[in-house]
């Protein structure tokens, strides 16, 4: 009987300890997997930073030329090349056989394929701009369309991340990107007002649109951000709300324009003013960037550490009595009258299969139990990260929906879910979420 009960007992410790060291195992992969991706994710905001400064230097050439405007596009283009070759290695540095868990790794890779083939299009895009084959609409379309492939990696990237404080911080990156391209997006827009010199109801309801979706980025940013990343934003909304562009905003909503000579120096005036905002961004980006890889770095320490010492503890030849399996189960009921340790301790100690001690027999349970409370907390960090990526895929295909179906452009289905939405009283994803079930 003292025999059977060792032998089952032996079983359990080697189970439990081995799945524990299993599942601290596959973190650590996951984690490594993901510590690729973050390097791909920061090549990536480099390669969008300077592609953005590329389409709205491209605006103004095409607007008003000029040699000091093409000269400008001639030096960012060197940078956006520069950008574009560190994101090839990061790309071919990825194991395409191996993409990261959590059954989201095809749709990741398919983002990557179509992200890879948009840059391929930038050369004939710069033909067109320079041959003037695209006005600056088209040309500020075009990019654009080019910086939503690359945004839409890093927003799979959040989605596919299995550790919740590295998912929460790639959420906030995503957002604190998506704002910056949306100021990058206004900035165009008014550069074109400026250039024509012609104020349209239907130019100021999409300033006004960009001006929104931009307050509620950063407020999104702010929910998911590290509270050092909250103090640095609510600063530069702070100073934002005092600096030129927005000065210059009013005069872009308002129905009245300057003559055609004094929109030429303006309109550079707000370009500047959009450009340093967008620096401004980019360094509170770059933050977030250094705060995600320390995050993954000491996570991987830690993870190495506690695999290393499980395997220690998987190596001790010593069974697991039966009185010590039951006084870890004492150990890890709720209620703390039920700890039997004395009793259980001393029962223990004049049980003839005992050789561990009680110690790791506590040890052993507290590392079952304190993985399936870690299984359980990061679950529910991921659902709400996630939760904030579903609403945007939510969008998104109510977007496609109305593009489809009522011939309607991004930028014009967009608005209309938003009337929608403030004609009912409703959130946005929720208006967007009935009109695809009423689809269906």
């Amino acid at each position: 009987m003292g025999t059977a009960f060792a032998h089952c007992c032996t079983m359990l410790k080697t189970t439990a300890l081995d799945c524990v060291l299993a599942a601290r195992r596959s973190e650590l992969r996951d984690l490594r997997t993901l510590v690729g991706m973050v390097g791909l994710v920061n090549a990536v905001a480099e390669f969008v930073h300077r592609l953005q400064g590329e389409r709205g230097l491209s605006s103004l050439h095409l607007a008003r030329p000029d040699t000091a405007n093409e000269q400008r596009l001639r030096a960012q283009r060197i940078r956006v090349d520069e950008a574009q070759t560190s994101l090839e290695r990061e790309v071919q540095g990825i194991d395409l056989d191996a993409p990261p868990s959590g059954g989201h790794g095809a749709r990741l890779l398919s983002r990557l394929g179509v992200a890879v083939q948009t840059a391929q299009a930038l050369p004939a895009l710069r033909l067109q701009v320079e041959s003037g084959g695209f006005d600056v609409q088209q040309s500020t379309r075009a990019y654009s369309h080019l910086v939503t492939a690359w945004l839409a990696l890093v927003f799979e990237v959040a989605d596919v991340a299995g550790d919740a404080d590295v998912s929460r911080q790639l959420v906030a990156l995503f957002n604190l990107t998506h704002t910056k391209e949306l100021v990058g997006q206004e900035r165009a827009l008014g550069s074109v007002i400026w250039a024509s010199g012609q104020w349209s109801e239907e130019a100021a309801h999409q300033i006004q649109d960009l001006i929104d979706s931009q307050v509620r980025g950063l407020s999104a940013f702010r929910h998911f951000a590290s509270a050092h990343a909250q103090a640095q934003v609510d600063d530069l909304q702070g100073r934002a709300q005092r600096d030129d562009r927005a000065r210059l905003r009013l005069l872009l909503l308002q129905p009245t324009g300057p003559g055609d000579a004094q929109a030429a120096t303006v309109g550079r005036a707000w370009f500047d003013a959009c450009t340093a905002h967008m620096e401004q961004l980019k360094a509170l980006e770059d933050m977030v960037l250094h705060e995600l890889r320390g995050l993954c770095r000491d996570k991987g320490l830690r993870l190495e550490a506690e695999v290393a010492d499980l395997q220690m503890l998987c190596a001790a030849p010593e069974p697991l009595s039966s009185m010590q399996a039951l006084m870890g189960l004492a150990r890890g009921a709720e209620d703390p009258t039920l700890l039997l340790d004395r009793r259980l301790e001393a029962s223990a100690a004049r049980a003839p299969e005992a050789s561990l001690g009680p110690e790791l027999a506590r040890h052993v349970m507290e590392l079952v139990q304190e993985q399936a409370q870690r299984l359980q907390s990061v679950t529910a960090e991921l659902e709400e990260a996630r939760a904030s990526l579903q609403e945007r895929k939510v969008v998104e295909r109510a977007k496609g929906l109305l593009m489809a179906q009522a011939g309607m452009g991004e930028d014009e289905a967009y608005q209309a879910l938003r009337r929608r939405a403030m004609q009912s009283g409703q959130r946005l994803v929720d208006v967007a979420q009935s009109l695809l079930q009423r689809t269906n």
